[in-house]
């Protein structure tokens, strides 16, 4: 039985919502309108900040906080509220820094503020990592699906040092450097590639450049022309890096002048600055090319606004929200191939506050009206496109009757994927496509009255 998604896709009016909603989801499109973003505030630990780093493809973020005891601990939010993640035994202070698609969690715990482990969090344990990496003080900073993690070890003092490295399966490699004796690991993507920035052999400047390392070996990504200094922030499963390049102030030699760039096929391209804005960085980039940062205006290089870099413009995010937000958004700090986009501003309250960005996604009702969901979101599958099997995810803010059911390109049902009463809190369907040929595939969640439809592909 051909299903009512025919005249959604049919009908001409309602034809071209759809497919504006679905290049939405998928980040897929290049002009961005006005009020194009949801924001979330996704609060404190009962303290008066919090600022995110990370977030992975269910929207999860993580970050670190303020608790009621004025304390800094590590937190991780799951779409409904934060989660204060503690300290290891014997700690005091914990951040969390990186998060995978496991909701594994990458970072560090201290035993007071001059001391500090790196640590990788995994349902509810924290897992030392120092003591097989270096005897000195570390911090883990990413983690891929693989539980591949990287970070860096540091000794302060006159002879103070920075060493990166990479660790798997218990074990860990120093990444080297470029002639300096600071190396520090930002990212690794699902290829086993590292990013980060490294100091060159012109130890008296403190001129440092963004490298790659791959196969045991450490290269220099280089600076834009006329620059000094690069670092790299982020890689996605493309081998494209985000991050600025940079030189030393004429009038304030202390200070970095620093502009947002990305790496790809051995080139540097200068994503550019808003106009007024002095300076600025690239924080994080998705497998969609869609880059993500901050910009400033005044020569400290503090951050002031956040913007999105897509299909070669750059968008200031503030104009991207609803108008009267109350919110003023000055870094953007991670961006996941779904489009959503976490990063830190100024609240409504006057404090800071880390937030959470999502497309506003229409739904359809049964007559073909389109609606914007307040109690429940079908969040798009992954991955996509799909070889074999895909995971489709949806959140309940209260408890529903659910249905999600898959169709092929001209309406016909495939299979009924979800069908009961199910609890609020976010919920996964697995759909492995065994016996279906490659296409484009529709899935449809149908909560009450009203509905949501997404899109995937499956490659054979």
């Amino acid at each position: 039985m051909v299903h009512s998604i025919v005249t959604l896709i049919s009908n001409k009016c309602i034809a071209v919502l759809y497919l504006l909603t679905i290049s939405l989801i998928f980040a897929g499109c290049s002009d961005i309108f006005a009020d194009d973003y949801l924001i979330t505030d996704l609060g404190t630990l009962g303290g008066n900040w919090s600022r995110a780093s990370r977030l992975n493809a269910l929207g999860e973020v993580v970050g670190v906080s303020i608790n009621q005891e004025s304390m800094q601990r590590g937190f991780y939010w799951d779409s409904f509220e934060l989660h204060d993640l503690g300290v290891p035994d014997g700690y005091i202070v914990s951040g969390a820094i990186g998060i995978n698609d496991l909701s594994q969690i990458a970072g560090y715990a201290n035993t007071n503020y001059q001391s500090q482990d790196a640590f990788v969090w995994e349902e509810g344990n924290w897992i030392d990592i120092s003591p097989e990496v270096y005897p000195h003080d570390g911090m883990a900073t990413d983690i891929n699906n693989s539980f591949q993690v990287v970070g860096y070890s540091f000794i302060l003092g006159q002879n103070s040092r920075f060493e990166a490295w990479f660790w798997k399966d218990s074990l860990s490699t120093n990444l080297g450097s470029l002639g300096g004796n600071k190396t520090y690991a930002s990212a690794i993507n699902m290829l086993e590639q590292v990013v980060g920035w490294s100091q060159t052999e012109d130890t008296a400047q403190f001129i440092r450049h963004a490298f790659i390392w791959e196969d045991d070996m450490i290269s220099d990504l280089g600076v834009l022309a006329g620059e000094t200094s690069s670092v790299a922030y982020d890689i996605n499963d493309n081998q494209q890096v985000c991050g600025e390049s940079s030189h030393k102030q004429d009038v304030s030699p202390y200070l970095n002048v620093s502009r947002p760039c990305m790496w790809q096929e051995d080139e540097i391209i200068d994503l550019g600055l808003l106009p007024g804005y002095s300076g600025g960085s690239a924080t994080a980039i998705n497998n969609q090319g869609q880059i993500v940062g901050w910009l400033s205006i005044n020569l400290s290089g503090s951050p002031e606004i956040a913007f999105i870099y897509d299909d070669g413009v750059m968008y200031d995010l503030n104009l991207l929200i609803p108008e009267n937000s109350g919110w003023v958004l000055q870094t953007a700090t991670d961006i996941n191939d779904f489009g959503q986009i976490t990063g830190n501003g100024i609240a409504p309250n006057g404090e800071t506050h880390a937030y959470l960005l999502e497309s506003q996604q229409v739904g359809m009702t049964e007559n073909g009206e389109a609606v914007i969901p307040t109690d429940y979101k079908l969040i798009s599958n992954y991955p996509n496109p799909f070889n074999a099997g895909t995971v489709i995810s949806y959140k309940l803010t209260d408890p529903s009757r659910v249905t999600i059911i898959v169709y092929d390109i001209l309406g016909r049902e495939i299979q009924t994927l979800v069908s009961g009463y199910h609890e609020a809190g976010q919920h996964q369907v697995s759909w492995r496509a065994d016996g279906i040929s490659s296409g484009v595939y529709f899935y449809r969640m149908i909560p009450g009255s009203n509905s949501q439809t997404g899109m995937m592909t499956l490659l054979k």
